[in-house]
């Protein structure tokens, strides 16, 4: 996964929108200026980890998905089930064959 600060940004602003807030509003919540969190919702300026936590708490989003558009921790889960079924899977085609 690569870091796209503007699609981070676009992220950002989305979840803000969702819950009816003004940039003023969330910038205040954050204790930034509302220039800085502009420029955070435009990809000109990356967050530091401890703002971004400070975001994803404040606007109710996970990290992963506000990052990176995804929520890492979801897809992994579904690969390993995946996995386990396809395990389960073979073992039954193998039982079968023996009867």
């Amino acid at each position: 996964m690569i870091y796209d600060a503007v699609a981070c940004g676009k992220r950002i602003k989305e979840a803000r929108h969702k819950l009816g807030m003004s940039q003023v509003e969330l910038s205040e919540r954050l204790s930034i200026s509302t220039k800085y969190y502009s420029r955070i919702e435009t990809g000109y300026q990356a967050p530091s980890l401890e703002l971004m936590l400070l975001i994803s708490k404040t606007l109710d989003e996970s990290l992963d998905i506000l990052i990176f558009g995804t929520n890492s921790d979801i897809i992994t889960c579904k690969t390993q089930i995946k996995k386990k079924i396809q395990f389960i899977s073979a073992q039954l085609s193998d039982i079968a064959a023996t009867l």
